[in-house]
Order: structure tokens, then sequence, then C-alpha cells
């Protein structure tokens, strides 16, 4: 997530690949909900990546600052062509537009020529990697999620994702972004020299469990919280400014784990019992148990103390490396963030 090109191209290669970025059991738990599995965030940035990296800021708005027609049509096109749906469910007048394709459609020929893999990627993943008995559900899965995508009734509820609503967050989330994150090293008398060890110095202790075990963390749970600062910070800079919780997509931040939890278990995606200061590093504002999506806040003094931030590439000759950490996103799974030496 702090490298979105690396995300992006996690959904448009390889649908049988042995380590995908979608965890199959989560995304086959119950696809009869509104929000489609966290599908919605995995859209968002597939529409990021066609719209601005397949047309021209010229070509998208037109002379009155309006989305161009033809910009909607295409990307509803290749979105529903990713998803392996029945392209039919576009309205006539879209479908007119579409069919003509060598006169009028370039980009989209360019996309399928450029990610030839992308074209029913979701359903090639889904057939690869469900169980047998989830296979002969995907007539089912196609047509629920064929109505929402492309409901009229609810193209900007807050509830439901829609074709249309993907395509308005992706314009005002803009290109995908290659991001860093910067932390203040341990400053102590000692700090700690074994590598599999060197962020231990960020809590203060773990809360144990009510059977007085678990107050320890591994190496991989150390590098999961770093991610959720991460995509703290990042879910920061699309909500107002003073707001002190993000909306948290479950689905994106698991597949950057690369961890198949589908029981929706609490502990799997945020740690209440990691202490700094005698004060939960990370808290809940909703704890429905199932939810997609949780509101997430990261302890402000942590965050001040340690001096988190995003940075640019650019940025990167200007960050003192003796004093700081500089984490960089290779991909998903265990050992995704490097440190920058």
């Amino acid at each position: 997530m702090l490298n979105e090109i690396l995300e992006f191209e996690a959904y448009v290669k390889d649908p049988e690949s042995a380590d995908p970025r979608i965890q199959p059991k989560m995304l086959t738990k119950n696809y009869e909900s509104d929000d489609l599995n966290g599908i919605g965030g995995i859209l968002v940035i597939l529409a990021r990546g066609f719209i601005l990296g397949f047309e021209t800021e010229q070509k998208i708005y037109n002379e009155d600052g309006l989305v161009n027609e033809n910009i909607l049509n295409d990307t509803k096109y290749i979105l529903l062509q990713w998803c392996g749906f029945d392209l039919n469910v576009l309205e006539s007048k879209e479908k007119a537009i579409n069919d003509d394709l060598e006169n009028h459609r370039q980009c989209i020929l360019e996309w399928q020529k450029t990610y030839p893999e992308a074209d029913g990627w979701l359903k090639k993943y889904w057939l690869h990697h469900c169980p047998e008995k989830k296979k002969e559900q995907w007539e089912n899965v196609e047509s629920e999620w064929n109505k929402k995508l492309c409901s009229k009734n609810k193209e900007y509820s807050q509830k439901q994702i829609t074709l249309t609503s993907v395509i308005a967050i992706a314009l005002e989330r803009g290109p995908l972004r290659k991001r860093y994150m910067t932390l203040r090293k341990d400053t102590s008398e000692k700090p700690e020299k074994d590598p599999k060890k060197r962020f231990a110095y960020l809590y203060s202790r773990i809360e144990p469990h009510k059977d007085g075990s678990g107050t320890s963390i591994h190496e991989t749970t150390r590098e999961q919280i770093l991610k959720n600062i991460a995509a703290y910070l990042i879910g920061k800079e699309y909500h107002p400014k003073n707001q002190r919780f993000i909306l948290l997509d479950r689905g994106r931040l698991m597949g950057w784990y690369g961890k198949d939890d589908y029981g929706y278990a609490d502990e799997a995606w945020y740690r209440p019992r990691v202490i700094w200061e005698e004060k939960q590093i990370m808290e809940a504002h909703s704890g429905d148990r199932g939810w997609n999506f949780i509101k997430l806040s990261i302890n402000q003094e942590f965050l001040e103390h340690f001096e988190f931030q995003l940075i640019s590439e650019e940025q990167i000759a200007d960050i003192d490396k003796s004093g700081y950490w500089i984490l960089e996103d290779i991909g998903h799974g265990t050992k995704s963030l490097k440190c920058l030496e």
C-alpha cells in the first residue's frame, strides 16, 4: 500500500499465482455483502492505473471541466472486463461506443496489449483459488456483483460501491503513488542490534491475554504493526485534517500482510494490546465483528515522538539515515517492508 504501483501490478498479472495478493478465503466468505468483500478498494486502484496511465489530462476533462463521457464508459468497460463479468450490462449507448474499439478506444486496446492477463482476472482467480464447492457459485457472484456495481439508484451511496463511485474516488486520489515511510531510530544507550528486533523499541510492553499468555510478539507482527501505521498515514491524506481516525480497508491490509484470515478475528488486523507509555498504540472505534472496514486511530503522541511520516522518492536524499529508518514497500506478504540502510 505504500507502493501502489506494485499493488496494482499484483491485480493485473498472473491470476493463478501461488502467492495471490487477494486472499482467497477472505474473498469468498460472503459474496453477497454490499461492500463486495473489499473488491471496491481494488477496483479504485485499477481505475487509477487505467485512467491516469492510459489517458491524458486533456482527454479526461472536457472544456467545462467535467469528466468526458468516453472516459467513464472506457473505465466501466475495463473494470467489468477485469471482473470477467458480462459486458452486456452496459447501457446501449455505452455498448455502441465500445463496440468500435479500433476507431474510438485505442486506450483500451493499449491496456489489453499491456496487461493481457487482466482480461477476466477476477473470474480466473476465483475459479483457480477457491474450493470446488465455491466454484459453482461464480454465476451467482457475477449476477449479484454486476447488479450492485452497475446500479443507477445508488451510484454515490456510502454503503454500496458502484462503478460510478469507483471512478469518482479514483479521480479524486489521482495517479498511483510510490511512497516511503520514515521514523526515528532507537535513541537509547543500547539500541537493539538484531535486525529482527530492531523495531521492538516502538512499544513499552504487550498487554497479556486473560490467561496471562502472549506477552511478546513475533517479527512478522512487528512488520504488520508498521503496515497498519503506514495505512493509517495514507488514509489520513484522504480524511479531514483534524480527524483522528480513518476508515481502514481490511481486505487490502490483509492482502498486504499476505494473511488469509477469514474468521474476522479482531487482533488479526489491529493490535490493541501493544502499549507505549501506558497507552494503546492503536485503537478501533468500531467493533462489529465481521466488518470489512474499521475506524482506526493511532496514538498521536506516539506518532509525533517517533516522527513517523510519508515521503516521496525525491525526498529520500533529505533524510538523515543515521537518525531515521526509511521503509520501502517491496510487495506483499512477510518481509515486504525493506529498510534502506
